[in-house]
């Protein structure tokens, strides 16, 4: 049995769906961020932990490099940073 459904029924059905779907994707954002901001703290827990005199060697990309542990802490810092600003930019939204 076919039911008749409004346009404007229908056009706050497929709203709804569009704005789900967005906050799903971006609670899926959120969490990936939040996974990768633990990497991070892991990240710095280990670098602490390893007193090598050498320094360390960081990873870009498929690039390596060596870096002390100040420049080593730095990066990482960053790249955590930039991580928690952009969850919460997605929070405001």
């Amino acid at each position: 049995k076919d039911i008749d459904v409004l346009a404007e029924d229908q056009a706050r059905i497929n709203r709804f769906s569009r704005l789900n779907h967005k906050r799903m994707d971006l609670e899926d954002k959120i969490e990936n961020l939040k996974e990768s901001i633990q990497k991070y703290n892991d990240a710095l827990e280990e670098m602490m932990i390893c007193m090598d005199s050498s320094g360390f060697m960081l990873k870009l990309g498929d690039t390596l490099f060596p870096a002390d542990e100040d420049y080593a802490n730095e990066v990482v810092e960053a790249l955590k940073k930039k991580d928690e600003d952009q969850i919460t930019a997605y929070d405001s939204l």
